[in-house]
């Protein structure tokens, strides 16, 4: 599945966007387009449901005032080895890319 952004004025309306929520079960072409476009997010929800793509950790990387980060695990998800994987990726982005501290 290819996702694009077809229709006029949405790529503009898309870098203002601050406040985005969604399920893991999206396209991880999705995740990327819009880390693309997508630098402003300040509140992230996500519902991690069946399935977990590697591009939730590219849209995470690209935010620049990201402010609030909340997920939600929800009954059906299967955590194996690739789910690890993305979790540990997402923690690191989320932890290095914005500069926390504890």
């Amino acid at each position: 599945m290819t996702f694009n952004i077809y229709f006029i004025g949405t790529k503009d309306c898309l870098k203002n966007l601050t406040e985005l929520c969604c399920s893991s079960d999206i396209s991880t072409e999705i995740f990327y387009q819009l880390s693309q476009t997508c630098y402003n997010i300040q509140s992230l929800t996500i519902g991690f449901e069946r399935t977990i793509t590697d591009g939730i950790a590219d849209l995470i990387s690209v935010q620049r005032n990201l402010k609030s980060f909340d997920m939600m695990l929800c009954h059906g998800l299967r955590v194996d080895e690739q789910t690890n994987i993305i979790f540990s990726s997402l923690i690191y982005n989320i932890l290095f890319f914005h500069n926390y501290k504890f």
